[in-house]
């Protein structure tokens, strides 16, 4: 059984399949392929590679088609033929390099699902197919493991897919990891696939509404996931994508020939070199570092590869800074370097170059490397990647231009205790020294003044200051105060701030003041509270203070127990008193014996109006003792029964 991971270097060097002699096996360079059907017609295959110059995704046709329809397609190392199936008479093909097909036999898959997707593991032992359909509706329900070594081609094992319902066309192994993936098209996610048990994880990575359904994936030399496969919008596919497999999101690159049959394979089985520059932006007499990074994942070790990289004229190579690959290093001092007899480990390694930019270089310099005396199955050679792009074995560029200084403005405001940074770029093999002494490339400034900064690349050096004011802001509101229930108190600030000046004040009340966008509202407060005032100025400085306004509530009522009502203007009424208005809701006046002589209903006190003349019925009455019941509210809702007498005299 597949054992993930391990590659069998004795069918890499023995292995000679009965019914290749008559194909041309491909060339394991890390190509993609995929075979592409509309409607039941026999399938086209094509390669895919990227335009250089445009980053246009080509699909070029291979050179011989047949009428075969063929679908779950893998590529297979050790022989480096394509393999696939006729999706319903379950035909086992191999497919060489011009594209032709070769039967070999049928293979025993259960008639009662359809086989789509397939890969083959990175030992190159097994064809592993998905199946789907069946019972329980149209999800995968199978892995199927059929062994390539034997010419019988038998299904050596079945595993169910168990861990959640998904529905994958295709799906690829990890070449570094052996990881098997899917992309689930019932939940529009990347899956992976447990390849000992069956278990596949159907939550592990988002949905995505990019693609909605992938018939075709496939890996390169360095573990990068893409896809062939078509929006939600159509079912034709015609979207080449690609999709992190760390956190699933799926990326549009082009279009394509549209399909409604298609699957996909490729052969990342190889040795493959990307090479970037950091920085990538950088000055005369300042140093790089160049990564070569190399991917192996051909099987086995090699030896005796050789590199080369000429670096573009004004570069000088001063150390090998990391070489995990031995070999015999010529070069440093001078701009082209050479490292033969080189040992490639499986696995990915990084070669780093220390490299000095000469005075008086400019401009963009590309170039790239070149791994040299692999062995023909890989392509004899192959030319250094910039990954940063999604063109292949494109050049990397370093951009070199004369040292500048820009602190971004000859003038800079900022508000009273705030700070500001002040940049000079930070760039590799640059000194800074700074009026105030620091010598990083930016300083933080709390304080208003003259600021300058020189910048020195060993070569050149360039000035720059400006100059940093403070803007004055400010909010002071008055002390804490107390007042009475239903005292109305102005709040004026102190203001310190010039130009227009936004004021926003805060009530928690909601409505005890006036206004809340003006200098000084009144507040008529009810309960405890505390107001703030927030001012901006037109330059976005922002100052806030606070004022506690504490509410005394003492109910001071007076009642009068006495009234003579005889028309001489003295004390002619009787009325309820208060400092602050209160609402009567009720006022009840009664004889001796219990009849109603005076009643007001609504009203607030204070009011002589709404007082008792000593009258009933228009009739004055004769001096007497009355009693009187009262309902107060007050202005904060608290409700209070009142009830005494009164003496009328004359």
């Amino acid at each position: 059984m597949y054992l993930k991971n391990k590659i069998s270097a004795f069918f890499i060097i023995f292995f000679v399949s009965i019914n290749s002699w008559a194909q041309e096996p491909f060339i394991c360079d890390g190509d993609f392929y995929v075979t592409i059907a509309l409607n039941g017609n026999p399938s086209q295959i094509y390669s895919i590679n990227v335009d250089e110059i445009s980053g246009a995704i080509n699909f070029n046709p291979l050179a011989n088609q047949t009428s075969d329809r063929m679908n779950a397609i893998g590529y297979r190392f050790i022989d480096n033929l394509i393999y696939s199936i006729d999706p319903t008479s379950f035909e086992f093909y191999q497919i060489d390099a011009t594209g032709a097909s070769f039967p070999i036999g049928n293979l025993a898959l259960n008639n009662s699902l359809g086989y789509y997707g397939a890969d083959i593991t990175p030992d190159g032992n097994f064809m592993v197919f998905i199946g789907a359909g069946g019972g329980g509706g149209f999800f995968s329900k199978t892995l199927e493991f059929v062994d390539l070594n034997d010419p019988n081609y038998p299904i050596t094992q079945v595993l169910n897919i168990n861990g959640g319902n998904v529905l994958c066309t295709d799906i690829a192994f990890d070449p570094l990891t052996g990881d098997l993936y899917g992309f689930d098209s019932a939940g529009n996610r990347l899956v992976t696939f447990d390849a000992q048990t069956g278990a596949v994880n159907a939550t592990q990575f988002p949905s995505t509404n990019v693609v909605d359904d992938v018939g075709a994936l496939f890996f390169d030399a360095f573990g990068n996931l893409f896809a062939y496969g078509n929006p939600s919008t159509t079912n034709l596919a015609t979207q080449f994508y690609s999709i992190n497999k760390v956190t699933g999101a799926v990326t549009l690159e082009s279009t394509g020939p549209v399909a409604t049959e298609k699957d996909g394979c490729s052969c990342p089985f190889t040795i493959k070199l990307q090479k970037t520059v950091e920085p990538e932006l950088a000055f005369p007499c300042t140093e790089v570092i160049y990564t070569f990074e190399i991917s192996n994942v051909s099987g086995q070790e090699r030896t005796g590869i050789d590199f080369f990289d000429e670096m573009p004229l004004g570069l000088t190579i001063v150390e090998i800074v990391n070489n995990p690959f031995g070999g015999n290093v010529d070069g440093i001092g001078t701009n082209q370097l050479s490292i033969t007899d080189m040992t490639v480990p499986l696995g990915i390694n990084q070669l780093q170059v220390k490299v000095y930019i000469e005075e008086n270089v400019e401009g963009i310099l590309k170039n790239q490397a070149i791994l040299s005396n692999l062995p023909l199955s890989l392509g004899e050679f192959t030319l250094s990647d910039n990954p940063k792009t999604l063109q292949v074995e494109d050049s990397t560029l370093l951009e070199v231009i004369p040292l500048f200084v820009e602190l971004g403005s000859d003038s800079i405001q900022i508000c009273s205790g705030e700070t500001v940074i002040l940049d000079a770029g930070e760039y590799n093999g640059l000194t800074y020294e700074w009026s105030n002494g620091a010598t990083s490339s930016s300083i933080e400034v709390m304080q208003g003044g003259d600021y300058n900064v020189t910048v020195n690349s060993g070569c050149e050096t360039v000035f720059d200051n400006t100059f940093v004011s403070d803007l004055e802001v400010g909010v002071i509101l008055p002390p804490d105060i107390t007042i009475d229930l239903g005292e109305t108190v102005k709040i004026t600030p102190t203001i310190a701030g010039v130009g227009n000046i936004d004021y926003q004040w805060l009530d928690p009340l909601e409505n005890s003041l006036d206004c809340l966008d003006c200098l000084s509202p009144n507040a008529q407060p009810l309960f405890d509270v505390q107001y703030t005032l927030t001012i901006e100025t037109e330059e976005g400085c922002i100052a806030v203070d606070s004022i506690m306004i504490f509410v005394e509530k003492n109910r001071n009522i007076y009642i009068p127990n006495a009234f003579s009502p005889n028309s001489d203007g003295i004390n002619d009424l009787f009325y309820i008193y208060s400092k602050s208005l209160v609402k009567i809701n009720t006022l009840l006046i009664f004889d001796r014996w219990g009849n109603l002589v005076f009643e007001s209903l609504g009203g607030y006190t204070n009011d002589p109006d709404l007082g008792w003349n000593g009258k009933f019925n228009g009739e004055r009455m004769n001096p007497a003792v009355f009693v009187w019941y009262a309902e107060l509210e007050y202005l904060d809702g608290l409700i209070e029964l009142k009830k005494g007498d009164v003496t009328l005299v004359r």
